[in-house]
């Protein structure tokens, strides 16, 4: 009998974990579109390459290494949203993402080593 009831319990927990999934996980995706872009838009011109530089491969992609920091330095949620949602491709936001990181990797040419 108490094995029932347990099971009765356990079922009953988890009902209510699935019931409560799909408004936590909404709450986290629900994401407001100027705080996404708030990074990106402190750096002038760097939406405007995000934008030209879509549609060409990742040898074509050209974005300022200011703009790759401003979307390096986004929230990943936020990156995700901005490169990866409905505007561009998977494969785009790679790019993007590849980019950058070499971009930051590699010092800047103002950059002098004594």
């Amino acid at each position: 009998m108490g094995s029932i009831n347990q099971n009765l319990v356990l079922l009953a927990l988890a009902l209510a974990a699935l019931a409560v999934a799909p408004a936590i996980s909404h709450a986290r995706l629900s994401l407001a579109p100027e705080d996404c872009w708030n990074n990106i838009d402190k750096v002038d011109g760097c939406q405007k390459e995000i934008f030209s530089s879509y549609g060409k491969t990742e040898g074509d992609i050209h974005i300022f290494s200011s703009c790759c920091k401003a979307i390096l330095d986004t929230p990943r949620r936020c990156r995700l949203w901005i490169l990866g949602g409905r505007r561009f491709d998977p494969e785009f936001a790679a790019g993007v993402l590849q980019f950058c990181g070499a971009t930051r990797a590699v010092p800047s040419p103002m950059y002098n080593v004594r």
